[in-house]
């Protein structure tokens, strides 16, 4: 190689390094050979698929077999994210009234985002539902309900595994907790959806 074209070589690696951001530069030459390559290579290979951090705290998946209806469990978080569950989910969309943990463990089994809330202010649970019956795809994946183990004036989401707590006009952490994890339960249907 030609002395002359390492200056122009380098400045090449150090522009694909900077805009590729994670690489791994590879330069066919040797400086000094007696028969240097007719023309010199440069070969960027990405090292890692950058990966977004998810939303929420991640919690323990606990197990759980598959309920006869009617019956009841113990869960190792209340709300529950995990664990034993009945065979029917409970309703899609929003609910005024609280649905069994062991129905909406089977939401979660499929992929869905629930959205627990303790809000006196009725003005704050008008604009949680509109919240919630905007997402993409409403009511599929979806499901809110008033909780009697979460704390007042907050909503607490979970997803399978993952569980995180707004406040209800957080729409920001809301969206990211819902973009992490929707559809992302252990029986979630191929395609995206949640079908319980």
């Amino acid at each position: 190689m030609r002395l002359a074209s390492l200056p122009a070589l380098v400045a090449a690696a150090l522009f694909a390094a900077a805009a590729c951001q994670s690489a791994t530069i590879t330069v066919d030459f040797v400086i000094g050979s007696p028969t240097p390559p007719a023309t010199p290579t440069l070969a960027l290979a990405p090292t890692s698929t950058p990966t977004l951090p998810r939303a929420g705290t991640q919690l323990a998946i606990q197990d759980g077999d598959t309920l006869e209806p009617g019956a009841t469990a113990e869960y190792d978080t209340n709300p529950p994210t995990s664990g034993p569950s009945w065979a029917e989910g409970a309703p899609w969309g929003v609910q005024t009234e609280q649905q069994p943990n062991e129905a909406v463990v089977r939401n979660l089994r499929n992929g869905a985002i629930v959205f627990n809330y303790a809000l006196a202010d009725e003005s704050a649970v008008a604009d949680l539902r509109a919240f919630v019956e905007g997402l993409d795809g409403y009511p599929d994946c979806y499901l809110m309900q008033p909780h009697s183990a979460v704390p007042e004036g907050a909503v607490s989401l979970v997803a399978w595994g993952w569980t995180t707590t707004a406040a209800p006009g957080d729409s920001d952490a809301m969206q990211a907790f819902v973009e992490s994890h929707r559809a992302n339960g252990p029986d979630s249907p191929d395609g995206g959806g949640c079908d319980a």
